[in-house]
């Protein structure tokens, strides 16, 4: 096991995960991403990138693969780690140095250790 502890660790680098990341970065707190595509943007990148969205506040329309450029350009700016082709297969609580924090493991068997966890994987893996 890593001694690296991240604050936050955000499941899912669709466009609120990465929002979540700006916030926790906004913060000064530490995060990390981890995604099961091999892509940020979750649907919106992965299924209709050259579609307009029209749900987005402030836009009346963006292209859906400028949204998630735009989504990463902010949310990455605090310097969020990011885990592409990842799935969580296991999460534990661990003792840490005094501390109990939480132990996410990958299918690849990457261990991530953090503080929370905020889950924003929408409605699933999109290939």
């Amino acid at each position: 096991m890593s001694d690296r502890v991240f604050d936050i660790t955000i499941v899912g680098a669709g466009p609120v995960g990465l929002a979540a990341a700006y916030y926790a970065g906004h913060r000064e707190a530490t995060a990390c991403i981890v995604e099961s595509l091999e892509q940020l943007g979750g649907q919106v990148g992965a299924v209709y990138p050259e579609k307009h969205v029209f749900d987005v506040a402030g836009h009346p329309k963006v292209l859906g693969q400028n949204l998630v450029d735009l989504c990463a350009e902010q949310g990455l700016q605090f310097g969020a780690e990011v885990f592409l082709g990842e799935e969580v297969s296991d999460l534990r609580r661990v003792p840490l140095n005094g501390e109990e924090i939480l132990s996410l493991t990958t299918q690849s068997g990457r261990a991530i250790q953090t503080r929370a966890i905020i889950v924003t994987a929408g409605h699933g893996a999109f290939e």
